[in-house]
């Protein structure tokens, strides 16, 4: 990896901290397999996003595939940390 490809730190910090509430999530929805399916299918992409850093890529994650998760589960569904972290990637990033 090009050392202009790293994540920067308070970005990969709060992308870290989605995965790490979507995997509580999945284990407290289990049973409710439509939920735990949208969080997994959400949160696999993120390591994608530090490995491979780009901007348009987080840009990307924020305005769609962020998005796409919301359609798909109740916004209560969602714990108040994921939007939290949403919303400080989204002031690193200027959205």
């Amino acid at each position: 990896m090009k050392k202009d490809n790293l994540c920067p730190e308070n970005i990969k910090n709060e992308l870290l901290d989605i995965m790490h509430h979507s995997f509580l999530v999945i284990r407290a929805f289990a049973q409710k397999q439509n939920i735990a399916y949208a969080i997994s299918d959400h949160a696999h992409n993120i390591p994608d996003i530090i490995k491979n850093y780009d901007l348009k890529k987080v840009m990307y994650y924020l305005q769609t595939e962020k998005q796409f998760l919301i359609a798909q589960v109740n916004k209560n569904e969602i714990p108040e940390p994921i939007w939290e972290a949403w919303k400080n990637l989204e002031n690193l990033v200027s959205l």
